[in-house]
């Protein structure tokens, strides 16, 4: 610029106004000089994907000189905002019920590893436990009914996480039905979770009877029992715009709804 400063360039829009703020408050900090411009094609994604009609004339340099062309970059841009927006939403609500589940799994793992939870479960559902406990004492045998219980609720846990990401891969598709996705999402995930925990002890006490327990160094990889390599993720991903394919069935079934 003739005053000096930095002029910010910008090769077309994000799909957020915020980004573009913040590219513009690069120039002109702290009152120096600056300032910025953005060229935007009418073929840009960002414009083709959100904004459905676009005056496309241009001057003979190329430049469009449509009166509406600002305006129409902006309400693609706001759409854009939008869509994320509900994705975040989206996100957010199946998320709440997963966290809960997660903070009640936490609780339960604490009171494993800081009580005698797993030991009083085994002794009341086991009677190999006291033959266990006179053979290599009450402590070393409360720490490997511990062990297992812990490996068998970790376990269970990575099952039903990778249950909750089967489940909403396909969710989205009973709204083609008129039930909503995330109604069915709790229909499901609720009583699998109560599932999983009452399975977890189960596996606990017969883990423990069918183990070959000698010594209190035992660990459950003495009978297979590795633990994994690697902790389960999953990332959740909603659109409740849903893809192409996804709307034209959806407007197929309406209109095949109003005909009937």
């Amino acid at each position: 610029m003739d005053l000096g400063g930095l002029l910010i360039i910008g090769a077309g829009r994000h799909d957020s106004s915020r980004v573009d703020d913040q590219l513009r408050g690069r120039a002109g900090r702290q009152g120096d000089p600056g300032g910025s411009i953005f060229f935007v094609s009418s073929e840009d994604p960002l414009v083709v994907t959100n904004e459905e009609h676009v005056d496309g004339r241009a001057d003979w340099d190329g430049r469009i000189t449509a009166p509406n062309a600002d305006e129409s970059v902006a309400h693609a841009q706001r759409v854009a905002e939008g869509v994320a927006f509900e994705i975040h939403r989206n996100t957010w609500r199946y998320g709440v019920l997963i966290e809960r589940q997660r903070q009640l799994l936490a609780a339960r793992r604490a009171e494993l590893l800081t009580t005698d939870a797993a030991a009083e479960l085994i002794r009341e559902r086991s009677e190999k436990y006291a033959e266990v406990a006179e053979k290599i004492g009450d402590e070393g045998t409360a720490r490997i009914a511990r062990l297992i219980a812990l490996y068998r609720l970790d376990e269970g846990w990575a099952d039903h996480l990778a249950m909750l990401a089967d489940i909403r891969e396909g969710v989205h598709l009973r709204a083609l039905g008129r039930q909503d996705p995330l109604d069915e999402f709790h229909r499901a995930a609720i009583p699998a979770f109560r599932e999983f925990m009452s399975a977890a002890e189960d596996k606990t006490v017969e883990t423990f009877d069918a183990a070959q327990i000698d010594s209190p160094d035992w660990t459950p990889d003495d009978a297979g029992l590795s633990r994994p390599s690697a902790t389960w993720t999953y990332m959740v991903h909603d659109n409740p715009f849903g893809s192409e394919i996804e709307r034209f069935f959806a407007n197929a079934a309406r209109a095949l709804l109003g005909r009937s």
